[in-house]
């Protein structure tokens, strides 16, 4: 994890009219899904401090700006402006707030630390929004755009939470790792106790694009529960030993609350055999998955089977480079009560590289491929789901439409 660093900042508030006239639904999003098309990747949550605001806690990475020197030609400094804008839905015109944050950095070029700050946006109880962020780094111009949703309907939902590391510093992410410790925030400093019920890790990977939409229904069992106390809203120490996920409530009847993933010791990164091997589901064949499972030298097998699909060492590194590049970015990404890469929209982004254009609703996601000429507007679109442990749990509208589609796109991977 990186050394984070607090600054101070500045904030300015007003309507904008440009921001006014947008329509967020019809705004094309894939550069989220493009990581290495972007040089800044600003991370975001959003925590709800008090009734009528909340607060939008970000992550910038220094190493990321570009430092030039200042006026006197002395030190060599950073500049970016976060703007921000917010609606009531996807498809609302009317602005209700927005604002810019400035960060300025001359003491850390040339270091990967990261620079963690905090605004206020005029959020009330009772509502849903939507708040469009634009990073833009002011010395070069890249800039950075983000949506997030707000979910302020009740006081329990997982936006009322967050977490602090080791360092007493918010967690802008929600996966942990297994040695380290961990503080629970609530914005209710009169609680005195909460539930944790901790659930195993969700190990099935989804089914191919063009199988059944019938779904068999997942059944979730509670492998453990127990109490934690708090102290002035802050809780005890915690520590997740245990791979799986960890769902906290103040009512141990509710499904509202806040969850913590403990997927694996180095998530989202890929650092084992075994990590290698159970993406493969996607591109392999049934006998030759098995076959890769059933070695005892997982790390030769892998590496046997891309050589056997690519006729060479050579081309195999290449293969091997991209396709668990985007395992990992899927893991960064679409991480929900499950590893990213075992998504819907893992797979597709897997499979078949970030889309060229992504639709986002309230309860829609769409993706359109249109880069590749068998491919030409391949369209997806992902649902989403009322999931008491995340909020960004996607379902593919499967069909047969995607029979072709899939079979080519296998056919690339392994010629």
């Amino acid at each position: 994890m990186n050394k984070y660093i607090l600054f101070l900042f500045f904030i300015a508030v007003g309507i904008n009219n440009i921001d006014a006239q947008k329509n967020l639904h019809k705004e094309n999003i894939s550069s989220n899904y493009r990581p290495d098309d972007s040089q800044i990747h600003p991370n975001y949550k959003v925590y709800h401090e008090f009734d009528t605001s909340s607060i939008i806690l970000y992550e910038v990475n220094l190493s990321e700006l570009q430092f030039l020197p200042d006026r006197d030609s002395v030190n060599f400094e950073a500049k970016a402006r976060i703007h921000y804008a917010l609606y009531m839905n996807y498809k609302a015109k009317e602005l209700i707030d927005s604002g810019s944050i400035n960060i300025y950095d001359n003491t850390n070029k040339g270091i990967d630390v990261s620079s963690l700050g905090s605004f206020p946006i005029k959020a009330k109880m009772g509502y849903s929004y939507v708040v469009k962020l634009s990073l833009t780094d002011l010395n070069n111009g890249n800039t950075n755009t983000r949506f997030l949703e707000i979910n302020k309907l009740t006081k329990d939902t997982r936006q009322n939470y967050y977490m602090k590391a080791s360092d007493n510093l918010p967690m802008i992410v929600d996966f942990v790792n297994r040695k380290e410790t961990y503080h629970l925030v609530h914005r209710d400093t009169n609680i005195t106790t909460a539930w944790v019920k901790f659930f195993q890790p969700n190990l099935k990977a989804p089914r191919p694009p063009m199988s059944s939409n019938t779904q068999n229904k997942r059944t979730v069992h509670t492998d453990s529960i127990y109490r934690i106390t708090f102290k002035n809203g802050i809780s005890e120490e915690l520590t997740f030993q245990n791979q799986g996920y960890y769902h906290i409530m103040l009512d141990s009847v509710a499904q509202n609350g806040f969850t913590v993933y403990q997927f694996t010791s180095v998530y989202p990164f890929i650092n084992s055999p075994m990590q290698m091997v159970m993406p493969l589901r996607y591109i392999t064949t049934y006998k030759e998955f098995k076959a890769i499972i059933n070695e005892k030298d997982k790390k030769k097998a892998v590496d046997d089977f891309w050589i056997n699909i690519s006729g060479n060492k050579d081309r195999a590194r290449r293969m091997i480079g991209l396709y668990y590049n985007r395992v990992q970015q899927a893991n960064m990404l679409f991480y929900s009560d499950r590893e990213g890469w075992m998504t819907d929209r893992g797979m597709i982004f897997i499979v078949f590289g970030p889309p060229d254009v992504v639709f986002r609703d309230s309860q829609l996601e769409t993706w359109v491929y249109g880069y590749q000429k068998n491919n030409k507007n391949l369209k997806f679109d992902f649902y989403k789901t009322d999931n008491p442990f995340t909020n960004t749990d996607y379902l593919l509208d499967r069909s047969p439409i995607y029979n072709s589609p899939w079979n080519i796109s296998l056919e690339i991977w392994r010629r």
